[in-house]
């Protein structure tokens, strides 16, 4: 209830400080809580009880012609100062779809990814097991069949958010309200983002672990007890990445609704890294596929992956300074 309280102390915000104001804005406060109440007994959960309440009851526009005041009087105490708005105008309801959506894309990517890393397991085993071919191209088959799902797990469900592409590039306005209340909600994910992020991030350094001792203990004879901890390394970096995805991108989503961060102003100005990322990952695809279909040395080509993205982390770096150092001239 507080984050409506708040959406509709910033709605009032705009308007002329008068008695028929004032009694407008506790008439909506009482009906608000009303309905709030309501959806909450029929069994709605908080946050889709507070979008039905401002989307029935947060449009600015119907309250300044209930109210009968002059758009030029209710815009007097919100413009100081007259300034260039962006085109493009973003109100509440549209950026809790945009997280929603969000939120059940990060987990279909999150899926591709953790096929993307489990799928040489089968390979690797088979390899290690035995010298036949058959079982070797049984891996084989079942790497490239999950790297295809993969593929295509990326591929549809990156067209159905494409449609949202522009947040991240174009400057936009939020409407009235709905920047205070984002702003509350991301305060509120933020506890259970973190705890994501710490076990997520364990997951990680725990699937290191089976790796480093099976290297230590076991000599190549032992072969197949290796195998086993570098599977055992796959499926825990794999959980581990899952959960980073699923906290990460959801949350990202914040930041770019209130044009933070990585999303500013600024920051959407500089189209660098864009282009670096276009070149960059083709490049690294071909690497890895020219040195493992050369080497045969599937087992251990998959290293290619998270050396690239640590670099292309550097590289993300490096085009961010460099844009920042153009924009300061």
């Amino acid at each position: 209830m507080e984050i409506i309280l708040n959406y509709l102390d910033s709605m009032f915000a705009q308007l002329p400080d008068t008695e028929e104001v004032r009694k407008a804005k506790g008439e909506m406060a009482s009906t608000m809580e009303d309905k709030y109440t309501e959806l909450k007994a029929e069994g709605k959960s908080e946050n889709e009880a507070i979008g039905i309440v401002i989307s029935e009851f947060g449009n600015m526009e119907e309250l300044i012609r209930e109210l009968g005041i002059r758009e030029r009087d209710a815009s007097s105490n919100a413009m100081q100062e007259t300034k260039p708005s962006p085109a493009v105008k973003i109100n509440l309801n549209q950026g809790r779809e945009y997280i929603e959506d969000m939120k059940g894309y990060a987990r279909k990517i999150g899926i591709g990814v953790v096929l993307c890393i489990c799928s040489p397991i089968l390979l690797i085993n088979s390899g290690v097991r035995t010298d036949a071919a058959t079982p070797t191209a049984i891996g084989l088959v079942v790497l490239f069949v999950m790297v295809a799902a993969a593929v295509v797990l990326f591929i549809v469900n990156g067209i159905s958010m494409s449609k949202y592409e522009y947040l991240q590039h174009e400057v936009f306005e939020l409407e009235p309200g709905a920047k205070s209340v984002i702003g509350k909600l991301q305060e509120e994910a933020r506890p259970v983002f973190g705890r994501k992020m710490a076990i997520g991030v364990s997951c990680i350094i725990i699937g290191v672990i089976p790796a480093i001792v099976a290297g230590i203990i076991f000599d190549e004879s032992q072969a197949v007890k290796i195998g086993a901890a570098v599977s055992l390394l796959l499926l825990f970096v794999a959980a581990g990445v899952y959960i980073l995805i699923t906290a990460g991108m959801p949350y990202g989503c914040y930041d770019v609704l209130l044009q933070k961060g990585d999303y500013s102003v600024e920051r959407k100005k500089n189209k660098l890294i864009d282009k670096v990322a276009t070149i960059y990952w083709p490049v690294i695809v071909a690497i890895y596929l020219a040195y493992s279909f050369l080497t045969e040395d599937w087992g251990r080509s998959w290293i290619i992956w998270p050396v690239a993205g640590v670099l292309f982390g550097a590289i993300a770096g490096i085009c961010s300074i460099s844009s920042k150092n153009d924009n300061d001239r």
